[in-house]
Formats: structure tokens, C-alpha cells, sequence
């Protein structure tokens, strides 16, 4: 049983099903190999940790250098198609029709503007709350309408996005 005490590499299938904490040495044991294989935890998740920072500065630096070529190529490969999606053997390059869309920009002037021109769109309570998503609604009407944009609205214009996509559904 001695031996078994002191195998620092001893695994919970080697310990004999019979052996018992019955005496301080075994107890000590218990609490040494809880103790180390908590420290190995503690060291794999901080090296994970420093392995996943370094993974995403390599992604930055990487994304920094080529994402646009890779966009442009993509484009140029997608020329003349009806298709949005270029696969590749190491990933997709998806583009997509991001459509206009208008958000709110400067809540001070657009709350003013409400005030002033369409008051049930204002609830006061113990702050003025603005209904953003009617607000919007109704930014679209008028810049359908007239072309006008209500003051502290924004428009975001219709754009392509592009992204990479890898397995997985990602």
C-alpha cells in the first residue's frame, strides 16, 4: 500500500477499490493529489486562455491584410452569376443584400421632434421614453414620402455585406 501513496501519476483505476482514507498519511495524499490536479486545471485554463488571445490577434492581423482582397477576389469570381456564394475547399465567401434601414442616431433631437410632431410616440414617466421602433416606422413614411428625414434619424444606405463562412454552420 505504501507504493501507492507515493505514485504521483496514480489514477482513480489504479486505486484498489478497497482502499479506504483511514490515516492521516492517506488523507494528505488525497488532499496533495486534489490539490495538484486543481493546479493542472488552473495551468491548462490559463494557457488556453493565452492560446485563444494569440489565435485572435492572428485572426486580426490576418483579417487586416487580406479580408478585402479576399472580398474583391470573391467578387470577381461571382461576376456574371446569380450566385452570392463562392465555395471554396477551406470556406465560403457569402455575400448578402443588406437593405436600407434607418436608426436612431440623436435621441435628443429626435425625441424633440417627436414632441412637437407626433406626441404618442413621447410616454413620460419619470423619463421621456421615445418609441424607437415607431419612430422609425414613421422616419421611413416621411422619407418615402417627401424625402425628408426627421432630425436626429439616420439613414443607413442598401449595401452589399460580405463574410466567411466555415463548416459547421457557422
Amino acid at each position: 500500500m505504501e507504493a501507492i501513496l507515493d505514485t504521483a501519476e496514480l489514477t482513480i483505476e489504479t486505486i484498489p477499490e478497497t482502499w479506504v482514507i483511514d490515516s492521516e498519511e492517506k488523507a494528505n495524499w488525497y488532499l496533495r493529489r486534489l490539490g495538484n490536479l486543481n493546479a493542472e486545471k488552473q495551468r491548462i485554463t490559463y494557457q488556453h486562455n493565452a492560446m485563444l488571445i494569440n489565435l485572435d490577434r492572428q485572426i486580426a492581423s490576418l483579417t487586416g491584410r487580406h479580408a478585402l482582397d479576399l472580398e474583391h477576389y470573391a467578387a470577381r469570381m461571382l461576376d456574371g452569376t446569380k450566385d452570392q456564394t463562392l465555395r471554396l475547399s477551406q470556406g465560403s465567401c457569402i455575400f448578402r443584400v443588406v437593405p436600407q434601414s434607418i436608426r436612431l442616431g440623436d435621441r435628443v433631437a429626435a425625441t424633440a421632434w417627436a414632441q412637437a410632431h407626433a406626441a404618442d410616440l413621447v410616454t413620460v414617466r419619470t423619463e421621456e421614453v421615445l418609441e424607437t421602433n415607431a419612430l422609425r416606422k414613421l422616419a421611413q413614411q416621411r422619407l418615402d414620402a417627401d424625402g425628408e428625414l426627421i432630425p436626429g434619424m439616420e439613414v443607413t444606405p442598401a449595401h452589399l455585406s460580405f463574410r466567411v463562412a466555415f463548416g459547421g454552420g457557422e
